[in-house]
């Protein structure tokens, strides 16, 4: 839980979801982004798992969009929702299709695959709002599309009123690894009656995992919160970082490549300790420096786009890094006017000068003379 520097009444708090409050805690509103997708209405089918926005897509390997920033997803990665029997359509805005000739419909996908399971994409089609659903015949995708493939598809019966439908489906057992869909084009001999690339802006489009906050007197309206990836197991790796400058109202994902609650110095792996070991901090001084830690702590000095590696949990990789050092698996970071101080699982430490160059003294150990030893195991005979 956190508050907006000097105005009480708007608090923040957070566990999977995040809430905000603007009457000192009285009353909270969860702030989760409505479901699906800009532009497009949501049919479910069977399930509950709704296409969202995203700006890549990490499956089997990581699909980045066909162009421009975002791509539209079905996957259950991430997902509460379980598996096989989510089925849900995607539907456009009414089209009028009867000024024109040659109506077409242009589209790419993917369908990773996942030890030979994939899932499935559909197209139907509708000529009025009570119309019946048509299977576009050409439009069944089952097989494994691993990059983008481009489709092109004459559209049948045009009329006034008329609806296309991506219908996505999760196949049985695990299910495959998703489907994404990019640069939706309908067009006819008048022109483009519809596009959309997946570029409208979602914010407040948190994924599941446990989340962390952290706010700054020098810019009271900031607010950074840093997620796991779902579900919040003691094993669970870093899972994305959103920003709000509207005091919590929206929220916008920081794009991110590196695991900063894992082990490794370059952000590789999938390892990690959230949510026991997960925190974030920013700087009272300058908003646009932040930490973020797990086993090891993260600096970003440009307000999320770039991190470095501030500390390592080993004394002597952190000497030849020339980088500071702390004892793994962190529990708390706070800022506390200019400096940030950090709690770990073997000791209380702090960096007085959290905008200084790297260096091996970044840190101070703060831990003598406090009764913190830790006894994992003994033995009797």
């Amino acid at each position: 839980m956190d508050f907006k520097p000097f105005n009480p009444n708007i608090v923040y708090a957070s566990g999977n979801l995040f809430f905000r409050s603007t009457d000192g805690g009285a009353t909270f509103s969860n702030m989760l982004a409505s479901p699906g997708i800009p532009n497009f209405t949501t049919e479910f089918i069977s399930g509950n798992l709704n296409w969202k926005t995203v700006s890549q897509h990490n499956g089997a390997a990581t699909i980045l969009p066909k162009t421009g920033s975002g791509l539209g997803l079905f996957s259950t990665i991430n997902s509460n929702t379980g598996a096989s029997g989510n089925r849900t359509k995607i539907i456009t805005p009414a089209l009028n299709l009867s000024t024109g000739t040659n109506p077409t419909l242009k589209f790419s996908y993917t369908l990773p695959d996942y030890f030979g399971i994939v899932d499935v994409l559909k197209v139907y089609y509708k000529t009025s709002a009570s119309g019946t659903w048509i299977e576009i015949p050409t439009a069944n995708y089952t097989d494994a599309q691993e990059t983008w493939l481009d489709v092109t598809l004459t559209l049948p019966n045009s009329s006034a009123d008329y609806y296309i439908a991506f219908d996505a489906e999760i196949a049985p057992d695990e299910g495959g690894k998703g489907v994404t869909l990019d640069d939706i084009s309908i067009q006819t001999s008048t022109g483009t009656i519809f596009s959309d690339g997946f570029e409208t802006q979602v914010t407040n489009n948190f994924g599941d995992g446990a989340k962390m906050i952290a706010v700054s007197e020098n810019n009271p309206s900031l607010v950074y919160i840093a997620e796991a990836k779902a579900p919040s197991t003691l094993t669970t790796y870093f899972g994305a970082l959103y920003k709000s400058t509207d005091s919590g109202v929206n929220f916008v994902k920081i794009p991110q490549t590196k695991n900063l609650f894992g082990i490794a110095s370059d952000g590789s792996g999938t390892d990690g300790q959230a949510p026991l070991h997960m925190d974030i901090a920013v700087s009272q001084t300058d908003a646009n420096t932040l930490f973020i830690a797990g086993i090891n702590t993260w600096r970003s000095t440009d307000g999320g786009a770039n991190f470095s590696l501030a500390s390592h949990w080993q004394d002597y990789v952190a000497a030849g890094d020339n980088i500071g050092y702390t004892h793994a698996d962190i529990c708390i970071m706070e800022a506390v006017g200019s400096k940030v101080y950090i709690g770990s699982d073997g000791g209380f430490f702090v960096a007085n000068s959290p905008l200084a160059t790297m260096n091996t003294n970044f840190y101070t150990d703060l831990s003598t003379g406090l009764g913190i030893r830790q006894f994992y195991k003994f033995g009797i005979s």
